[in-house]
């Protein structure tokens, strides 16, 4: 059984689309408004190009089209070339010559005692922030045991460090995050004493003045008024963005 078409304005039926084409075009035109009418005659009215000017047009739409085929064509390739993968098995690919344990005992908790007065002058958290900026600051090309990959806006943790006796990254969670950060503000602590406290040990036991001097620094050194909660949450944020990582040559789950 032949297909029947219906005009949708006048519900005439045609056995024959061209006819029915033809048709819907002059019926949409006399069914519409008088305005609607007028303005397409005056389109109808406008100038028409002649023979050679039509050619111009007709090349330069021709060469609109083939830049946007290459361009399709290059966001085609790139993404079937652009695969998924998950970001740890990316980060296991590049292997630091520390680990991540080693790195804190040997790369930085020695440089601690040189931000001390950082401590006293402001506070716990500046001091070991710039801590860490200047020696990010100075080993930009060095693969660190230490990086955070951002994910639906929370920032993750990953540590290349022994794990069940295999060297290895693995994510860690915020509680073993906040135990490290925890052992790292403990080591400003450990320098107060053996650098500070020792250099003016005689000066506190014979001297009000330096009594006072060291009660005030300790508290300092404590992280001050600060609740922990707070010292470390910015610790954390100031490190996330410091060791952040953004793959450039794959999609990252």
């Amino acid at each position: 059984m032949m297909n029947e078409f219906n005009c949708l304005y006048c519900n005439k039926k045609y056995k024959q689309k061209y006819n029915y084409i033809r048709h819907v075009n002059i019926c949409k035109f006399l069914k519409s408004s008088v305005k609607e009418q007028n303005d397409n005659i005056e389109l109808e009215s406008e100038y028409i190009p002649n023979p050679y000017e039509m050619f111009q047009l007709i090349k330069e739409l021709n060469l609109e089209n083939e830049s946007l085929k290459k361009r399709l064509l290059k966001l085609e390739t790139k993404s079937s070339t652009t695969k998924k993968i998950n970001f740890l098995e990316w980060l296991q690919t590049y292997k630091p010559c520390i680990t991540f344990e080693k790195w804190l005992t040997q790369e930085i908790y020695p440089n601690i005692g040189d931000y001390l007065d950082i401590v006293f002058n402001k506070d716990l958290f500046q001091a070991i922030d710039k801590l860490m900026k200047q020696y990010f600051n100075t080993c930009k090309d060095v693969m660190v045991p230490i990086c955070c990959y951002q994910k639906n806006k929370v920032n993750n943790i990953y540590v290349y460090d022994m794990f069940d006796g295999v060297e290895t990254w693995q994510q860690i969670s915020n509680t073993i995050l906040e135990k490290y950060i925890s052992h790292f503000c403990d080591q400003f602590i450990v320098a107060f004493t053996e650098i500070w406290y020792k250099k003016h040990k005689e000066l506190i036991e014979t001297s009000e003045k330096y009594q006072e001097l060291y009660m005030e620094n300790y508290k300092k050194i404590l992280g001050g008024k600060e609740n922990k909660d707070t010292l470390y949450g910015k610790i954390k944020l100031s490190l996330c963005g410091l060791v952040k990582k953004t793959p450039k040559v794959a999609t990252i789950n």
